[in-house]
């Protein structure tokens, strides 16, 4: 956000699921669960893209 990184995204590429995402001081966010469906509603791009 205002291109600052909010939280660091955890994720396995052989199940394509989110395995954690933490912020500064490895705590979440108030945009946490906004960020979790951000990359969960994406997952089939990633997987597209992983596939290329």
């Amino acid at each position: 956000m205002n291109e600052q990184r909010l939280e660091t995204i955890e994720l396995s590429l052989t199940e394509l699921k989110v395995l954690q995402s933490r912020g500064i001081s490895n705590k979440i966010t108030k945009y946490h669960q906004q960020i979790i469906k951000l990359v969960e509603n994406n997952i089939p791009l990633i997987q597209e893209k992983l596939a290329a």
